[in-house]
């Protein structure tokens, strides 16, 4: 009876990765949507890998370097699907990096953990577009397995795959100059704690420091921050705490959905301290940290996914304190097994929705302008020059072969306007049926382009009356 116990485990994990990456894989099918389009042509602008790290090039923060280079290798392909591949296969591997984390703290906390990455909808969101994200989670938790390891049992190998992960981590995104820092106050911790040579605190902190500092200098100081209109750091953590225990984004119920899964974090991470002082601070700080930084910053808009990190470490804690519940057994282990329930079918409420809709259907859009144009030449207006135009850039190659597309400006629009208007809106909500140009002609709506989840917008089709 034994080997199958032992047996159990190993294929429960081999199934939830499997899962987790099969979801991943199929969320990345959906189109290209704006950031990663922008990512696109980012990269096609490059002179040479190095160009990415110059501040005479893109200085905008869409420009995700590690990313950006990855998108350079892969030069240009036609089916933007290749370009999700390295995000994809992060998010899968940070699956396997949950659970090795996780199992110092019980096999039935790293099997709750792992089903939580799985099947949370913001990981397979961000693991399956090409943005820096995904690689930032991985590299990440890839960080605190190398650093444990390092504090285990020094090596200049192990303090290598901790620079390595690092530098990584700091390429991927700029998020994780803020999770650096929860690395600093673990270590330190772990040096106070553990009375090592200050030395070796040295050796392995110094070289991620000076990348930073460099990072800085070169790049990240001289970033533009493109935003979105303000909107509450409250409320977007709310509508992040919300999803990552499966509720809505907004409303009583992701105020009670955010305050569940704050309970979860907060009893897991009591959990982690009794067990590990350093690691539990290290989770701690990880979390706060994001918030903390953006108040800081002064920032009057944030979205989730600049908080995935802070996500991350907030599953591992919350999966703690779910395998605490299971131990405990009685009412304990009831309330255990309802949360982690209730979390994976409110995810799937979400994975749902995302999977049939997509970030939108640009593609469609642009073969319908192509279907209902009589000549070949199709001209279209819209309501952002920006965003309408690089879209249908991207998508005009999809055209059939002769079709062009001809975007104008709305500034400079002929007095009697265009045959076809585009309108976009990140808010859910019908359509109106007609608008005006700001010549004051007259369009109604002929058709409209969903999206649904964290990236994307609504397309809107109007012909001019």
């Amino acid at each position: 009876m034994s080997a199958p116990r032992r047996g159990a485990p190993t294929l429960a994990v081999v199934g939830l990765i499997a899962v987790g990456a099969a979801i991943r894989l199929w969320a990345a099918l959906d189109d290209f949507w704006l950031d990663e389009v922008w990512s696109y042509f980012i990269a096609r602008e490059l002179d040479s890998p190095l160009a990415v790290f110059l501040p005479t090039q893109i200085q905008i923060d869409n420009n995700h370097l590690l990313n950006t280079l990855l998108l350079y290798a892969l030069g240009d392909q036609r089916h933007w699907v290749l370009y999700r591949l390295p995000s994809v296969l992060a998010g899968t591997a940070s699956l396997a990096l949950a659970w090795v984390v996780l199992r110092r703290y019980g096999n039935r906390s790293a099997l709750f953990g792992l089903t939580l990455f799985a099947f949370s909808y913001p990981l397979v969101h961000y693991a399956s577009e090409a943005r820096g994200y995904s690689l930032a989670v991985l590299f990440a938790l890839a960080s605190q397995w190398a650093g444990r390891r390092y504090l285990a049992a020094p090596t200049l190998a192990g303090a290598a795959a901790f620079w390595s992960f690092t530098a990584l981590g700091m390429l991927a995104h700029p998020t994780f100059l803020v999770f650096g820092g929860a690395l600093l106050v673990w270590l330190g911790v772990e040096v106070a704690r553990r009375h090592l040579k200050p030395a070796r605190a040295v050796l392995l902190l110094a070289p991620p420091l000076a990348l930073a500092a460099g990072l800085w200098w070169l790049v990240l100081s001289r970033l533009v921050v493109v935003g979105a209109p303000p909107v509450a750091l409250s409320r977007v953590l709310a509508a992040t705490l919300s999803y990552a225990s499966g509720g809505p984004d907004a409303g009583l119920a992701a105020a009670l959905a955010a305050a569940l899964a704050v309970a979860a974090v907060l009893l897991g991470l009591a959990r982690v301290l009794r067990a590990d002082l350093g690691e539990g601070v290290l989770w701690a700080v990880a979390i706060a940290a994001p918030p903390a930084a953006v108040l800081w910053s002064g920032a009057d808009f944030a979205y989730p996914r600049y908080f995935l990190i802070a996500l991350v470490f907030g599953l591992l804690a919350a999966a703690v304190a779910l395998g605490e519940g299971w131990r405990r057994g009685g009412w304990a282990r009831s309330a255990a097994l309802l949360a982690l329930a209730a979390t994976i079918a409110g995810n799937g409420v979400h994975l749902v929705g995302f999977l049939r809709v997509g970030r939108g259907h640009y593609l469609d859009c642009v073969r319908f302008l192509e279907e209902i144009e009589p000549s070949d030449r199709i001209v279209v207006s819209g309501d952002d020059t920006f965003r309408n135009s690089m879209m249908l850039r991207f998508y005009a190659r999809y055209l059939t072969p002769g079709s062009r597309l001809v975007y104008t400006a709305k500034e400079d629009l002929p007095p009697e306007g265009v045959a076809w208007l585009l309108v976009h809106y990140f808010e859910d909500g019908a359509a109106p049926p007609t608008v005006r140009d700001p010549r004051g002609n007259s369009y109604r709506l002929l058709r409209s382009f969903p999206y649904h989840g964290l990236s994307g917008f609504h397309w809107h089709v109007y012909a001019r009356e």
